[in-house]
């Protein structure tokens, strides 16, 4: 059932049943298309304005795939990242990773993800978890970076964390891609 015919059909049903009890449909319909009728105009007026919405809806959707894309597809530096960690002479198990192996934490924008937090539901359900977990995963990683970066001792930061950027930085990359991937596919 398209939009317009459900507007109708549920304006036919709550007039038939709340404002007129006694009449049958065929003289609803009747009243609603004779031609003296305001109906009409009201029908008219409610279906415009339900498609108008829904244009403006799916504008804002568009606006926000595009703008998530292009933050995606300025976190190149992310595909970088695993190579430059597996360039280590060890894992971080015993020893930090070095300030020089990783980009700093600003060379990973994340405004506009933060920015637009609140409106991710517009998007595909499916691309909304992936993009939170990616950010997740990414803010997590940033922070990491940023306290490497910022520690004039960089033992004070949990050797967990060093262990966690090695590990996960070859998921960041893949998700990373299959993300812009599905973006570029929604239409």
């Amino acid at each position: 059932m398209n939009p317009a015919s459900t507007i109708i059909a549920v304006i036919l049903v709550f007039i038939s049943y709340s404002a007129i009890p006694a009449i049958s449909n065929l003289e609803l319909l009747q009243i609603i298309f004779n031609g003296n009728s305001v109906w009409i105009p009201a029908l008219i007026t409610v279906f415009g304005s339900y498609m108008l919405y829904r244009k403006k809806e799916n504008e804002k959707a568009e606006r926000l795939r595009i703008s998530i894309l292009a933050e995606l597809e300025q976190l190149s530096l992310i595909d970088e990242l695993p190579a430059r960690l597996t360039g280590l002479d060890e894992p971080p198990t015993k020893e930090k990773i070095p300030p020089d192996t990783v980009p700093p934490a600003d060379a990973f924008p994340t405004i506009v993800y933060e920015s637009n937090v609140s409106d991710l539901s517009r998007l595909d359900d499916e691309v909304v978890e992936q993009l939170v977990e990616f950010y997740s995963e990414l803010l997590r990683h940033k922070a990491t970076i940023r306290a490497i970066h910022q520690e004039a001792d960089v033992d004070s930061i949990p050797m967990s964390d060093h262990k966690d950027l090695y590990d996960e930085a070859g998921n960041l990359k893949v998700t990373r891609r299959k993300l812009i991937s599905d973006l570029r596919n929604i239409e």
